[in-house]
């Protein structure tokens, strides 16, 4: 709470009345005894009451020092206290006004746990946010407004309330209710409302509730020209791929073994996201250990849902259930663990009890401390202080939690997306090749917003190339698999293509012709027509171009012929 929240200034406030209370009342039971005027316990509170409404009265005797303070507290009590008031009843009113100076910041619709968590972390990263909810008494509301984050309350999908966070001026919106619907729908009435003159183009991020829509639907908000985009996301993706980066090693050379119990939503994601992490290195077939009370209908599904599993994946499937286990699952369990050395147990099971008491036993079987065992939690807070110690080391060593919520919502869930990872490679890739001709670039981190923008403009000038040369995008199911190979004539189309757009943006951001290039003063030979480009940069437009059917395969999207 913070020390000048709504429910700490009532607090003061009320102390501060019955200071005031106690001062008058003293104040005039020795008025009375000095001038004798036999003034009874009503009479004393009454004189007392009249200061809560400016009214001294005539009480007779001489003013003590107690009166005299509270006489002059009063007013400056009363004040306080309406002050207070209008700040409740006009709450909203006052939030509007606010919102009208707002521009560049974060629109969060839906603010539940996950939606709270998002706008929390986002306040704690610098960025402006504003959060809208339909629930005037949902739970979270007021933790956010004791933090000083704007809150609306109203139906997200309502234009007029979005008019009011000033969505037209914003530049994210983070569609985070219970219902897939009403977030598509929050997305679709964004894009209806006009943008200001010099507001940046606003990125819409939809969450969907099944992991494998989401994957459908990926790569449906690159390229184009739509000043509003929108991509999809899911929770259990976005933290299963943090658990993989942080937690499972998929490197040349190395031989994982990935175990996983509890294939609900984020367990699926976790052997989705190793998977295609995995078949990129090129050493065969991931090794994998699913446990589950129905593992084989549920590692099918994701087959049927993903072709490329079949092959991209050796997996064991151990049907049982964990809160009550038979001794033959059990043993069966622990001896493929014997037979083969596990490098991850990712344990992602809903109840959190069940989890830490299934990541404890396998810590004590596994016995090696290397090898981590990561327990899933709902956050920081619970039962991690039963294994952590006050500097957040574990009192199990290879015992390692994973707070899913705070992992999930995080500035980067604003930051990702497809569109997001295909320009930070494209940079990535330029700068690569910059530093090969002794140029050395700003990293991405380090790029004006302006820059950056450019940089995803890029990116959809490229898919945009693809579609005219009748590529399709969807989503990755041949893992491995060699991307699609441009003919020489499409390349040389499509690089054309690239470097007109990006000298037109380049003009547009007001670099011009220089027989020498300086960054700082604007300035390249590059700013001529395609055909007038020296060979060495035709080069570089080329092999740009033939790398990103690769590039689009990292980030889970498949180039095909149409």
């Amino acid at each position: 709470m913070g020390l000048f929240s709504a429910r700490r200034r009532w607090h003061l406030l009320a102390f501060a009345w019955v200071v005031l209370i106690i001062l008058g009342y003293g104040g005039f039971v020795e008025q009375s005894r000095a001038a004798d005027l036999g003034r009874g316990f009503l009479d004393n509170l009454y004189l007392t009451l009249q200061l809560a409404v400016l009214s001294y009265g005539d009480s007779g005797g001489d003013l003590n020092w107690r009166l005299e303070i509270a006489r002059f507290a009063a007013p400056l009590m009363a004040t306080g206290t309406l002050v207070q008031a209008a700040s409740v009843v006009f709450r909203e009113n006052f939030q509007r006004f606010r919102l009208g100076h707002f521009r560049g910041h974060t629109v969060v619709c839906g603010l539940g746990i996950s939606g709270a968590r998002l706008a929390l972390a986002l306040q704690s990263d610098g960025r402006k946010v504003v959060g809208v909810d339909p629930d005037p008494n949902g739970v979270e509301l007021g933790a956010l407004r004791a933090r000083e984050v704007p809150v609306l309350v109203g139906d997200p999908k309502d234009p007029e309330v979005l008019r009011a966070v000033r969505i037209d001026r914003a530049s994210s919106l983070v569609a985070l209710c219970k219902s897939d619907s009403l977030n598509v729908a929050i997305a679709a009435a964004a894009r209806g409302i006009p943008r200001t003159r010099r507001a940046v183009d606003l990125r819409c991020s939809v969450h969907l509730e099944d992991a494998e829509l989401t994957q459908f639907l990926r790569g449906s908000g690159i390229g184009g020209h739509d000043v509003v985009r929108i991509e999809f996301f899911n929770m259990h993706e976005r933290a299963a791929r943090a658990l993989v980066a942080e937690h499972v090693v998929l490197e040349k050379g190395t031989k994982p073994h990935l175990v996983v119990i509890g294939l609900g939503q984020l367990g699926r994601a976790i052997v989705l996201s190793a998977a295609q992490q995995w078949s990129e290195v090129g050493e065969g077939p991931l090794v994998a250990t699913l446990v589950d009370r129905e593992a084989p209908m549920r590692w099918q599904a994701m087959e049927m849902q993903h072709p490329g599993l079949v092959d991209a994946v050796d997996a064991v499937l151990l049907t049982f259930d964990v809160e009550a286990p038979t001794r033959a699952g059990l043993s069966q369990f622990t001896d493929r663990l014997e037979e083969i050395r596990p490098t991850v147990v990712a344990i992602m099971l809903d109840d959190e009890s069940t989890a830490l008491a299934t990541g404890l036993y396998l810590h004590a079987t596994i016995d090696d401390e290397t090898v981590p065992v990561v327990v899933r939690t709902r956050g920081d807070e619970g039962l991690s202080d039963a294994v952590e110690d006050d500097q957040g080391n574990s009192r199990f060593p290879g015992l390692r939690l994973f707070p899913m919520l705070d992992r999930a919502c995080s500035p980067a869930l604003i930051d990702g997306g497809v569109r997001e990872e295909l320009a930070r490679a494209l940079y990535a890739d330029h700068l690569a090749r910059a530093a090969a001709r002794g140029v050395e670039d700003p990293a991405w981190a380090d790029l004006s917003d302006d820059e950056r923008e450019a940089g995803r403009d890029a990116a959809d000038g490229l898919i945009d190339a693809l579609h005219e040369n009748g590529f399709e995008l969807l989503p990755l199911r041949h893992w491995g698999a060699a991307p699609v190979e441009l003919t020489p004539e499409e390349t040389d189309r499509m690089a054309e293509r690239d470097h007109d757009r990006w000298r037109a943006r380049r003009g547009l951001d007001g670099w011009r012709y220089s027989a020498v290039r300086d960054a700082r003063e604007k300035v390249t030979p590059q700013l001529v027509p395609y055909t007038e480009l020296r060979p060495e940069w035709v080069e570089y437009n080329i092999t740009r171009i033939q790398a990103m059917p690769g590039i689009l395969a990292r980030a889970g999207l498949e180039v095909r012929r149409g």
